[in-house]
C-alpha cells in the first residue's frame, strides 16, 4: 500500500475517533438533565400528630333517691303537750271532818271515788335512738274530790328501735319515773308534798320527721299521805322534736 494511502487512512481514523468522542461528550449533559428530571419528588416531612386536649366528661348525675328520715330517733331535744282523762283507782279512803274553826271533829270513811282530768307537759332529750330522758309535769283535778300536781323524772324506752335499721313512723315506748306529788290528799285545806312513781306505755306516730302524735297511758301511785292516791290516765297530744 502506498504511504500516502496509509497516511490518509490514519488521518481519517483519528477524525472518526474525535467525532465519536465529541458526540459522546455532547450526550452526557443530556443524560444528566434526564437524570435530574426523573429524580423522585421530595417527600415533605410527615406532620407530627396534634395531641387533642382531653375533654373532661361531666360525672353522671346520680338518680335522686328519697333519703330515709329519722322520724325523731336522732339525738336531740323535744317538747310535748297533752290533755288527759283519768280513772281513780284509790281504795277506800278516810276523809277528815272539820268544824267551822278547822278543828278535827271526826273521820268519814268513803268507798266512792271520782274521776278527773288535766294537762301534762314533757321536756326531754333523745340520748340514743331507743332511749330518752325527760321531765314530766301533770296538773290534775277531780280525783277523789281533790286537785294536785305531779312532777317526775322519766326514762323513756323504745324497744323496737333497737332492731330497726330505719326508724318507723310508729314507735312504741315504755316509760318509768319517780318524783314529787303535791295537793290535798282527801283532807281539805291540808296541803301535802310526798314522793310518787309513774309507770306507763304508749306510742308515737310521726306525721313528719319532727312532729308526732303522742298517745299513751300511765299509772301513778303516791306514798305516805298519798298512799291511797292511785290513778290511771289516758293522754293524747303532740310532740315536737328539734
Amino acid at each position: 500500500m502506498p504511504k500516502c494511502a496509509f497516511f490518509g487512512l490514519s488521518i481519517l481514523a483519528l477524525l472518526l475517533f474525535a467525532a465519536a468522542d465529541q458526540a459522546r461528550s455532547d450526550e452526557i449533559p443530556a443524560y444528566e438533565e434526564q437524570a435530574d428530571e426523573i429524580q423522585p419528588a421530595e417527600v415533605p416531612p410527615a406532620e407530627e400528630p396534634v395531641e387533642e386536649e382531653p375533654v373532661e366528661e361531666e360525672p353522671p348525675v346520680p338518680a335522686k333517691t328519697s333519703e330515709p328520715t329519722a322520724y325523731g330517733a336522732q339525738r336531740g331535744g323535744y317538747v310535748a303537750l297533752s290533755g288527759f282523762f283519768g280513772y281513780d283507782l284509790s281504795d277506800d279512803w278516810e276523809e277528815t271532818l272539820l268544824d267551822e274553826n278547822d278543828e278535827i271533829i271526826g273521820f268519814d270513811t268513803r268507798d266512792e271515788t271520782s274521776n278527773g282530768g288535766g294537762v301534762t307537759a314533757r321536756v326531754g332529750f333523745r340520748v340514743w335512738h331507743p332511749l330518752a330522758i325527760e321531765l314530766q309535769g301533770d296538773y290534775f283535778s277531780g280525783y277523789s274530790e281533790f286537785g294536785g300536781w305531779l312532777v317526775t323524772a322519766n326514762v323513756r324506752f323504745y324497744p323496737m328501735e333497737i332492731w330497726r335499721e330505719t326508724p318507723g313512723r310508729f314507735q312504741v315506748y315504755f316509760v318509768g319515773g319517780a318524783g314529787v306529788i303535791g295537793g290535798d290528799p282527801n283532807v281539805p285545806k291540808n296541803y301535802q308534798l310526798e314522793g310518787a312513781f309513774r309507770f306507763g306505755t304508749g306510742i308515737n306516730y310521726y306525721f313528719t320527721d319532727q312532729l308526732a302524735l303522742d298517745v299513751g297511758m300511765d299509772w301513778t301511785v303516791g306514798r305516805s299521805a298519798f298512799k291511797d292516791t292511785r290513778y290511771i290516765k289516758f293522754a293524747a297530744g303532740l310532740q315536737y322534736n328539734f
